[in-house]
């Protein structure tokens, strides 16, 4: 699944399209069989940003919003790429990254995040180390589209399986 929405993004991106509102809810299932085709919905906050351009309007939810967001700088499509971040993130824990208790936005800017042991002993390590590149502060350091599509983690083909924790529930794809 998250090959799929790498792959969408890609020709996104490759058409100056940064989606800017990525979260679990935006990605759809086009059937119940394993490994169903993904596509990307709800472009309302989509805008055309240059690969060396950048944009400066709020957009998004907060949640899945990279730090230069929050911060008023100017985003390119690596924004979309901390969004993909948030949602390995959740799919494999069911959780968000940041403490939901304390500001949020604070959390975001400085990449506060954490891994519990529970679940995340059972996850592996090549799993962390992707959502770690792609919540990186700093956009510069961000893994792009295609690093992130050569990441061992999505080498396994085809995935052993995947949870998506949508409104309270897991599904397995």
């Amino acid at each position: 699944m998250v090959t799929q929405i790498l792959v969408a993004l890609r020709n996104l991106h490759f058409k100056n399209i940064v989606h800017c509102d990525l979260k679990p809810e935006n990605v759809l299932l086009a059937s119940a069989e394993p490994f169903p085709q993904v596509k990307l919905c709800d472009f309302g906050f989509a805008r055309i940003i240059g690969e060396k351009s950048f944009r400066r309007s709020v957009v998004g939810t907060p949640a899945y919003l990279a730090p230069e967001v929050l911060r008023s700088k100017g985003y390119n499509r690596s924004l979309d790429m901390w969004s993909v971040g948030v949602i390995v993130y959740v799919s494999l824990s069911g959780t968000f990254p940041f403490n939901e208790d304390e500001d949020i936005n604070d959390q975001i800017q400085n990449a506060a995040f954490m891994y519990p042991p529970n679940p995340w002993k059972e996850i592996s390590s090549e799993a962390i180390d992707l959502i770690n590149n792609l919540l990186q502060v700093k956009m510069r350091k961000r893994f792009s589209v295609d690093k992130s599509l050569s990441h061992p983690w999505l080498q396994v083909n085809p995935p052993a399986f995947f949870a998506v924790f949508m409104m309270g529930e897991y599904f397995f794809v």
